[in-house]
């Protein structure tokens, strides 16, 4: 296999918003026998700061102090989690910004999987992503599985937005092969969705509507093939409309536990940022998200 998940960062606020991060983690540790690393940054306390325009000098025990006051909530969320102290991970205690520290702690693990969670909000704003998950979105070289329900791991139903380029097939073929590893006993329904626009079905002289209905559906199926050497079977789905709208719509009315997104890999540092569709759908599907980047990534990035 390829993409064999041996490491694995996980992201952790310590509070209960994180609780399933941490605990969605060691199970997928403990599945694909990959070695965790937890993380946590923060940002010191404004008591700290002197003035607006800088930091007074802080020596290092008040530092040491502030990591270990951090250390032992991460132990006490393990505990919470109900982890025997056997399961302990050391947690990584960053000082900065969250998304900053945990891309810069990650880069030298080298990581198969980043986890982190879609937000700190409660109640009805609680599945929309929040601002450190969404940048760690468009910079991570690495894919990015964004929890936002734990207890719909491992995934029964599985859903694909694909745009039928080679980009597209290539982050397809990553998101599957990572899935194989933490999937339960059954194997998932996994259904690939292709979104055709109205401008290209309807736009035609020499096509009718249902010829290039058809046309969208034999080239899904031919998208589909070249991925046959994947264990996944893979049911096909061809929609019309605009992308964003009808996969959202999708997602309500055909709930899914997962969400394998590609991201929109322009060349350049651009390679690196979220599309507009995959941005939207990872900040509103309800649903856990796996966000994989072009396989060129890492090379962008260096």
């Amino acid at each position: 296999m390829a993409h064999k998940i041996e490491r694995i960062v996980a992201a952790t606020s310590l509070n209960m918003a994180s609780d399933p991060v941490v605990r969605a983690s060691h199970a997928l540790a403990k599945q694909t026998g990959a070695q965790l690393h937890i993380f946590h940054a923060f940002p010191l306390p404004m008591a700290y700061y002197g003035s607006p325009m800088g930091m007074t000098n802080i020596d290092a025990e008040t530092l040491d102090t502030e990591r270990a006051l951090h250390v032992a909530q991460a132990q006490e969320q393990m505990r919470r989690i109900g982890l025997e102290e056997d399961e302990m991970y050391p947690v990584l205690i960053e000082i900065g910004a969250p998304h900053r520290m945990l891309l810069e702690a990650a880069r030298p693990l080298e990581p198969d999987l980043l986890i982190v969670g879609s937000s700190e909000a409660q109640g009805p704003f609680a599945e929309h992503l929040g601002s450190t998950a969404e940048r760690v979105l468009r910079k991570a070289t690495c894919p990015v599985l964004v929890i936002k329900d734990d207890s719909h791991l491992p995934p029964a139903k599985v859903l694909a937005p694909v745009d039928l380029s080679e980009l597209s097939e290539s982050t397809l073929r990553w998101g599957l092969e990572l899935l194989e590893q933490f999937q339960g006993a059954e194997p998932p329904d996994v259904e690939a969705l292709f979104v055709l626009s109205r401008f290209d079905r309807e736009g035609s002289s020499q096509f009718s509507a249902e010829q290039i209905d058809r046309f969208a559906a034999d080239e899904l199926g031919r998208f589909l093939i070249r991925l046959n050497d994947i264990s996944q079977e893979i049911r096909p789905e061809v929609l019309v409309g605009q992308a964003r709208d009808e996969i959202l719509q999708h997602l309500e009315n055909h709930p899914k536990d997962l969400v394998i997104l590609g991201t929109h890999g322009r060349s350049g540092f651009e390679r690196l940022l979220l599309g507009s569709v995959a941005s939207e759908i990872a900040r509103r599907s309800p649903t856990n998200i796996l966000v994989v980047p072009p396989p060129s990534a890492a090379q962008g990035a260096a």
